[in-house]
């Protein structure tokens, strides 16, 4: 039964999801239209929720015996693919929609969110490309590594978000609840 979710999850998250975004990409392509609807900062939000989960699955899944997070921590793969698509689609048209073409977009003291932004897109950018059987035959045992530059994104990701919404403390109330997990599940503690 898992593996019939994982191959349909795989073809939504590979396949479906990106044509999915282009359309809708060619829908909202009126600067209008996307920045009165905020959908490019929708796309971040979703991605960046996607991150959250995955990241916050493994703690979980070794303090609590619940099924649903040993379900999140076996399509942590498909999980991070859509989050990369977000991701892409969201760094790409907010890029085209504020015309931050050149590295002096990025850099400066006043283009924080944008830096953070390109920081975080080129490492889930990293992720999905080798996020496939084949990255992972050719990376042997340094494919998890690089993986787990997630943890490192995921901070980069808060900070991005503290930045554009000028709100503090969520971000530090995650990051900290992650950061306790991690202790717990380290720990070996186990609930229920």
């Amino acid at each position: 039964m898992m593996q019939f979710f994982k191959k349909y999850l795989s073809i939504i998250s590979y396949y479906v999801l990106p044509l999915l975004l282009i359309g809708l990409s060619f829908i909202f392509s009126e600067r209008g239209i996307a920045a009165e609807n905020d959908f490019y900062g929708t796309l971040g939000s979703f991605s960046m929720l996607l991150i959250v989960v995955i990241v916050f699955a493994k703690p979980l899944s070794q303090i609590f015996s619940w099924k649903i997070f040993k379900y999140i921590v076996a399509f942590r793969r498909q999980l991070g693919v859509a989050s990369f698509w977000l991701a892409l689609f969201h760094g790409v048209l907010y890029i085209r929609l504020y015309d931050l073409f050149g590295i002096e977009s990025f850099v400066g003291s006043n283009n924080t969110l944008y830096l953070l932004g390109l920081v975080g897109l080129v490492g889930i950018a990293l992720l999905g490309i080798t996020s496939n059987n084949i990255s992972v035959k050719l990376l042997g045992k340094k494919w998890k590594t690089l993986h787990r530059i997630v943890y490192v994104l995921f901070f980069v990701i808060l900070a991005h978000y503290v930045v554009a919404e000028g709100s503090v403390f969520p971000a530090v109330f995650v990051g900290f609840l992650f950061v306790a997990l991690k202790f717990v599940a380290w720990r070996g503690v186990r609930l229920w």
